[in-house]
């Protein structure tokens, strides 16, 4: 054999070896490396409460009339009655609307506006922050203390939490029984003859994950409070110092977007106004305990909305409006639609919403308006 026959056969025999052994690695790296399907080892949870809370947060396209596209209706928008910078809005029984401003408390009937300040010393503080009617008498909660006025217009200072940061109120809500207030130091709520009892983290053993509570509701048998840890739900069935009746959403595990400006209950499922859209809870309430995973599905500009901002929200007349930084929108078996100025005016910085039979009422940074949700469909 010649020494360029041998030379040959070498390196067909290393070429061989080669192809083989790289066949082989390929081979054992397919076998290997985990799929598309499979999940990342979690780490261990030493928490029971919140190993029941484990949330994930997906994106979902929802149509509006078949198109992907941003959809919209005109409808005719009533004239802005100019006031301060509204933070809250209520109906009471006769169809006055309360309106809570950064420059104290307005009051709107039939068209005309009456202001109650502290610089024309008929309201003690200088701003009001949130309202909640209760049949008699309307609760203002400011950044200075709770106050309730009766129809006479008598103004009476209350204490909900008399610990540091509870004259700093929040959020209001009446259930139809009793008043809820959300403070800086915690949550109260009012039995008879105007007492409070206080649940915070310590009363409730860590159900409650954070006193600094900036949004609740109360109804059914639950309560839900939005602080900066996430969302704490209570089953007010069972005693507030018992941590496995609360079930909490961590807002770092969840993705949940702080701060949680406003939420709503359509009846069924939980709405949550966000920075970055609508968080819509998929998870029914009673199966929150029974779960491991509390689903969200996250609405965006993405899929119809005028803006990511949304300051508020509200379940009406079966459909969720949105008060937006740029304007109105609803959202409606599965369909987004933007509302906008019949006369092509501007959408205003929605910053509240209330809402008394067809009317829903906006807040806005200039003042109030309204439009009639039955000329929507």
């Amino acid at each position: 054999m010649t020494s360029n026959t041998r030379n040959y056969s070498h390196a067909i025999f290393w070429l061989t070896i080669l192809v083989v052994t790289a066949a082989l690695f390929l081979f054992s790296e397919s076998t290997t490396a985990p799929t598309a399907s499979s999940s990342p080892t979690r780490p261990p949870i030493t928490d029971s409460t919140e190993a029941r809370s484990d949330t994930s947060v997906a994106s979902r396209k929802i149509s509006n009339d078949g198109q992907t596209d941003k959809g919209s209706i005109a409808i005719p928008f009533s004239p802005m009655i100019a006031c301060s910078r509204v933070n809250d809005m209520v109906v009471d029984s006769r169809g006055t609307l309360w309106i809570a401003t950064e420059n104290g408390l307005n009051a709107l009937n039939n068209g005309e506006m009456k202001e109650f300040s502290e610089s024309k010393g008929t309201f003690p503080a200088p701003q009001a922050e949130c309202l909640a009617y209760d049949g008699q008498k309307l609760w203002v909660g400011t950044l200075f203390g709770l106050f309730s006025m009766t129809r006479s217009g008598r103004v009476e200072k209350h204490t909900a939490i008399s610990q540091p940061g509870g004259d700093f109120i929040l959020d209001l809500n009446w259930d139809g029984i009793s008043l809820w207030v959300g403070t800086h130091a915690g949550v109260a709520f009012m039995e008879k003859e105007d007492r409070f009892t206080l649940i915070d983290q310590q009363v409730s053993n860590g159900g409650l994950r954070n006193n600094w509570c900036q949004n609740i509701m109360r109804f059914s048998a639950w309560f839900v409070a939005a602080h900066d840890n996430g969302i704490s739900f209570w089953n007010t069935g069972f005693k507030a110092a018992n941590p496995e009746f609360w079930k909490n959403i961590d807002s770092g595990r969840s993705g949940i977007i702080r701060p949680i400006n406003d939420m709503t209950f359509d009846g069924r499922h939980i709405w949550i106004a966000t920075s970055r859209g609508v968080l819509y809870l998929t998870t029914p309430l009673e199966k929150l305990f029974s779960e491991s995973v509390s689903n969200f599905v996250n609405y965006t500009t993405v899929h119809g909305l005028p803006d990511n901002r949304i300051n508020a929200i509200l379940a009406h007349r079966g459909a969720v409006w949105l008060g937006t930084g740029k304007g109105l929108a609803r959202i409606s078996e599965d369909k987004i639609q933007t509302i906008i100025p019949a006369d092509g005016g501007s959408s205003p910085k929605i910053l509240a919403l209330a809402a008394s039979g067809d009317i829903l009422w906006l807040g806005t940074d200039r003042g109030v308006q309204f439009v009639n949700t039955a000329m929507v469909k």
